[in-house]
């Protein structure tokens, strides 16, 4: 249930504030959410030993388990009753949505990804049973989007929006698959293997939850008027005299 929690959470919430232009909040939900159930889990061990006066398996297990959980569910209720506080909505000017071209990076990235799987399935390479093509995937979307992205935010003029996606795109899938980590282990109270399968579905998902995040909260910009002020006309006509006995062909037009 907890590790479940925390996925889902980590990316439908943060979601739920992007659909509401809610930047900031968007980027606190994320952070809490992918940070307060690990620190929590941690904590919970050290109190259940502590709490038992001997440092052995049996308590860590359990406190960790029930740390996690207590932060998983402590950062959805920071999140309901503190984020999403609705007497801070901002009124904004109207915006234009890049967010496609940003989507269409990424799309690259993941079929250059596919691409290499797919080369490597045919030529018969011998590759690590923990890695699935999700891997792959992901890491083209890894690659392709922390050069491809920041260059689509610098084409619309976002400048300091373009060097927190870079940063982002570098760090979040790696602190990503931190967090599945220890919040897998503490589900399955340990059990041998829970940091191999936490790798490709801690990377993949942190990828991915990257990409959606940086397509539908920070890829907006000040749509400016479409119409500009008065009308303007531009006529453009060709003409053809005969001078001299000689023609002459030119251009003109009111502007």
């Amino acid at each position: 249930m907890d590790i479940g929690l925390l996925n889902v959470g980590l990316i439908g919430a943060p979601a739920v504030h992007m659909a509401h232009r809610r930047g900031t909040w968007g980027m606190a939900s994320l952070g809490t959410r992918l940070f307060l159930p690990p620190i929590s889990s941690l904590f919970g061990a050290l109190s259940a030993c502590v709490a038992s006066g001997s440092f052995e398996r049996a308590c860590t297990e359990s406190g960790m388990t029930g740390g996690f959980l207590a932060g998983a569910l402590g950062a959805s209720a920071l999140d309901a009753f503190v984020y999403a506080n609705p007497n801070d909505f901002e009124r904004r000017r109207p915006e234009r949505w890049y967010g496609w071209q940003i989507l269409s990076v990424d799309a690259i990235g993941a079929l250059f990804g596919a691409s290499v799987y797919a080369n490597a399935v045919a030529r018969g390479s011998v590759m690590d049973p923990r890695f699935g093509p999700e891997v792959f995937f992901a890491a083209g979307m890894y690659a392709v989007g922390a050069i491809g992205a920041p260059i689509v935010h610098l084409f619309h003029r976002q400048w300091l929006r373009a060097f927190g996606d870079f940063s982002m795109r570098l760090f979040v899938p790696a602190m990503w698959i931190a967090a599945s980590l220890i919040g897998n282990c503490a589900a399955t109270s340990g059990i041998s293997g829970c940091a191999d399968s936490s790798i490709s579905p801690g990377l993949f998902l942190g990828t991915v939850a990257v990409a959606a995040f940086d397509a539908a909260g920070l890829g907006w910009e000040e749509a400016g008027d479409s119409r500009p002020t008065g009308t303007a006309a531009i006529a453009v006509f060709p003409s053809v005299t005969v001078r001299e006995g000689r023609p002459h062909v030119g251009l003109g037009g009111v502007f």
